[in-house]
């Protein structure tokens, strides 16, 4: 696009940019102007204006279409931040199960009676149902005791305990 004669203000509004940022371009020789003397002295006449410098600079093209751009990037800032923080508790729990386990304590001291004695009836190939039926309590509960001596052994399954407790000599 050619513009004959524009002063810096004019095409500072033609291009979107600022005043100071066509007198840049200017100096650095991206605009090319020529020196007139005008009203209050020396000024500059644009004679063209670069192509990319005229293209739209608009963010939205219909109206309402920035808020809608701006809601959507907050609701999906808000969703980063739950999982953020659901991560970093994760991170604190493995914490300090790993603190329990590297604690130097002898594991049978790490293990209340109650979880030996789970272990006990784990390794005589019992299932959950017979050993809730043995010590009296929910099948549930027994899956939930389970889990934490794994977390205390280091474990992910039950044959994986029972290899442990032996190695442990519990």
């Amino acid at each position: 696009m050619k513009n004959q004669g524009l002063t810096i203000a004019q095409a500072a509004r033609t291009t979107g940019l600022s005043a100071r940022t066509i007198r840049r371009y200017i100096k650095s020789g991206r605009i090319s102007a020529q020196v007139i003397p005008g009203g209050h002295g020396k000024e500059f006449r644009i004679a063209t204006i670069p192509e990319e410098l005229t293209r739209q600079r608009t963010i939205d093209k219909q109206p309402g279409q920035t808020i809608d751009i701006i809601g959507e990037l907050l609701d999906k800032n808000l969703q980063l931040a739950v999982q953020l923080g659901v991560a970093t508790e994760r991170i604190r729990t493995l914490e300090s199960q790993v603190k329990l386990l590297t604690k130097g304590e002898q594991m049978d001291r790490m293990l209340s009676p109650g979880e030996l004695q789970l272990l006990k009836l784990l390794g005589q190939g019992k299932s959950n149902k017979q050993i809730a039926a043995e010590l009296g309590t929910a099948e549930q509960t027994v899956k939930n005791q389970l889990h934490l001596v794994y977390l205390k052994l280091g474990v992910y399954n039950r044959t994986s305990a029972v290899i442990k407790a032996i190695e442990l000599e519990l």
